[in-house]
């Protein structure tokens, strides 16, 4: 009877356990130093094929050596605008602007679209670029000489230009102003408030974006038909540096009444010695921003002339 008793209550206890059976187990990632520990409860009553759903862990332990992937961490592709970007190398540009009051329109334009300008030159470069700004009107006025990476002085100065009034005359001394930047030539005996050094390096894209309504004419600004000679010589001295031209004419009234046709032959002169592109806006400058992003991804014409 006692032997009895001893069965019932051993099976009895052996029933219960079965009953309430709690099964803890570690998981190890292949993948990852990540564990996960798991409490599983078996129970009879919930039939033996529970035993193998998968359970939620009650632990994990995550190192912080194990990176966690969300979409802000994922790398995000270039947009195509990026991919189109090409790269020029250490880029150097010149602006030799006409900054009488003719031009008006095409300045406000160019102020309009100078900070997407500045930002392709830094693209394309890489960041290793110099700008140098000169303006011509009354002489030549060299408002910045080559900085390394001088955008934001380049900036300020475009927008703080105040145009001739009453500069609706012609010739103006764009060709001396063409001479000075290219030749990097000083002050002296020259209508021209100071020296333009350094000029173009040699390991470099050379840029000149020319823009004007108006024949050259010297410093006593006078137009004859040997400047078209200068104008030619100054262009041969250009291509030997190996500087490309963007040559910018804008049709104005000004220009309308003084045989635009002679200015137009002059500036795509500059333009196809040095391989580089003249384009003509129109009278309201409309072009002028476009025209120069384009010269500037072409790598100043060197893209296009493959």
């Amino acid at each position: 009877m006692q032997i009895k008793k001893t069965l019932f209550v051993v099976f009895s206890t052996a029933i219960l356990l079965l009953l309430s059976l709690v099964i803890t187990y570690t998981y190890q990632s292949l993948n990852t130093e990540a564990s996960f520990t798991f409490t599983h409860q078996f129970s009879i009553k919930q039939g033996l094929l529970d035993f193998f759903t998968i359970p939620t862990p009650t632990h994990i332990s995550i190192p912080t050596s194990v990176p966690i992937l969300t979409e802000q961490s994922e790398t995000k592709k270039p947009t195509e605008t990026n991919q189109n970007i090409p790269e020029c190398g250490t880029t150097e540009v010149a602006f030799v602007i006409d900054t009488t009051a003719s031009l008006s329109n095409a300045f406000s334009l160019l102020k309009s679209e100078l900070a997407d300008i500045l930002n392709l030159i830094k693209s394309v470069s890489n960041n290793k670029y110099r700008i140098a700004l000169v303006g011509f009107d009354i002489g030549v006025k060299v408002y910045s000489n080559f900085e390394d990476n001088n955008a934001t002085q380049i900036d300020s100065q475009i927008k703080s230009i105040r145009l001739i009034q009453g500069g609706y005359r012609e010739p103006e001394p764009s060709d001396e102003a063409m001479n000075t930047v290219i030749n990097s030539l000083g002050k002296d005996g020259r209508t021209q408030n100071i020296d333009f050094k350094p000029g173009f390096g040699n390991d470099s894209t050379k840029i000149i974006i020319f823009v004007t309504d108006a024949h050259p004419g010297g410093f006593n600004e006078t137009y004859t038909p040997s400047l078209d000679l200068f104008s030619h010589t100054l262009a041969e001295d250009a291509k030997k540096k190996e500087i490309s031209i963007l040559s910018i004419f804008v049709p104005t009234p000004l220009s309308d009444k003084n045989n635009p046709a002679s200015i137009v032959k002059i500036m795509q002169d500059y333009a196809s010695t040095t391989n580089g592109i003249y384009i003509a806006t129109k009278p309201n400058g409309t072009g002028i921003g476009g025209s120069i992003k384009d010269f500037i991804k072409s790598c100043g014409g060197k893209l296009s002339a493959k």
